[in-house]
């Protein structure tokens, strides 16, 4: 007989380990994604401030935040099908990941109108500045939370 079936609580027990594996990728990628958000927010400033040579060498932290975050995430996902085939919420994880990077897609692309905007010496309203980084702040408060 298969020590599997003598011993189902080990399955159980590799799932849940698995699962405790996918969760703690996660965090880490929620933690990346804050970095990229943290220096979008750094980069407005520079745009409102009129620092375009700071800005331009700020977008290019935001884009290897971006870089090491699409790492993590095919690692995740590698991870993820390797070990999901007895998890129940594998598809959900799935998703979960994949809006993740589409979100950081979403940021890097933030930063480069950024750029666009500097290039283009245009003058930017105190208020939309402001509205950018409040979103900015809650996004930031929203994925720390998620974090724990």
């Amino acid at each position: 007989m298969s020590e599997d079936v003598i011993r189902p609580e080990s399955e159980y027990l590799r799932l849940a380990m698995a699962e405790s594996n996918i969760i703690e990728r996660l965090r880490e990628l929620l933690i990346k994604l804050g970095d990229e958000v943290d220096e979008v927010y750094e980069a407005a400033n520079d745009l409102f401030r009129n620092r375009y040579e700071a800005l331009k060498a700020r977008f290019e932290k935001i884009r290897r935040y971006k870089r090491e975050f699409e790492e993590l995430y095919r690692h995740s996902m590698f991870y993820l099908v390797r070990v999901g085939i007895g998890l129940q919420h594998r598809d959900v994880y799935a998703r979960i990941y994949l809006g993740l990077l589409r979100f950081s897609e979403s940021i890097e692309t933030v930063g480069f109108r950024f750029v666009e905007l500097a290039e283009a010496k245009a003058s930017i309203d105190d208020d939309i500045v402001l509205g950018v980084q409040r979103f900015l702040e809650y996004v930031r408060n929203s994925l720390s939370q998620l974090e724990t």
